[in-house]
């Protein structure tokens, strides 16, 4: 069985990069329930796989969300963080429009900016202990 937290390889590279991003909603909104979290990580993954990259996990709390991915050196990160803002914020706003629009959503979804770490520093299963446990309070 295959390690998670394995090396990827691929023609002329060994990695093994890992990335926690943090999304905010935009006006800090606290609208990130169960559905609609249960939903981004869908799309999230959906996106991941098209970028040969892979969701590790995935936190929400009311009004941002953490995302642990492990990505390809050839990646541009920027490029996947743009993708991921921009499909996810049209797809929830698309299903969850009566919702959305009563909190002042109907026109975007993230805040503009996001967050970006390398994951170099701590041991993994911290970080993803981190990310796995947001909004448990």
């Amino acid at each position: 069985m295959k390690k998670r937290y394995d090396w990827a390889s691929g023609r002329g590279y060994k990695s093994m990069i890992y990335m926690h991003l943090i999304f905010v909603i935009k006006y800090r909104r606290n609208v990130v329930h169960d559905d609609i979290g249960d939903y981004l990580r869908e799309i999230f993954e959906g996106v991941l796989k098209e970028f040969s990259s892979e969701l590790i996990e995935f936190g929400v709390e009311g009004d941002h969300v953490h995302v642990l991915i492990k990505i390809p050196p050839n990646l541009n990160l920027s490029e996947l963080v743009k993708i991921l803002k921009g499909r996810s914020s049209f797809l929830v706003r698309r299903r969850f429009s009566r919702e959305l629009s009563n909190r002042g959503l109907w026109r975007g979804f993230w805040s503009p900016s996001y967050c970006a770490m390398s994951c170099g520093g701590a041991p993994l299963d911290i970080i993803k202990s981190y990310v796995e446990n947001q909004g448990k309070h």
